[in-house]
């Protein structure tokens, strides 16, 4: 008698195989895209620029060290356990 596939490892497969073609796809757009600019000049306002991307990768790097860290310790406090309820007093 022949097994099947669970239904669930099926669609985990589709999900990972969707998943590596979306990837292949943005990081050939980005390729693309530095393939057709590296003849452009960072001129004019290209330190303020540098600069808010700097700024903006390190806040999103606070910021999710910060959740990670709440996410954790949550965790670790037991807030993300289901309540209980004393039932002896009915």
């Amino acid at each position: 008698m022949a097994t099947r596939r669970a239904p669930h490892r099926a669609a985990k497969g589709l999900v990972v195989i969707l998943s590596v073609a979306g990837l292949l796809a943005v990081f050939g757009f980005f390729g693309w895209a530095f393939y057709t600019t590296r003849g452009v000049a960072w001129t004019g306002g290209s330190k303020a620029i540098a600069v808010a991307l700097v700024a903006g990768a390190v806040a999103v790097g606070a910021l999710t060290g910060l959740l990670m860290w709440l996410a954790f310790y949550s965790s670790r406090k037991g807030y993300d356990e289901p309540p209980t309820f004393d039932d002896s007093d009915q």
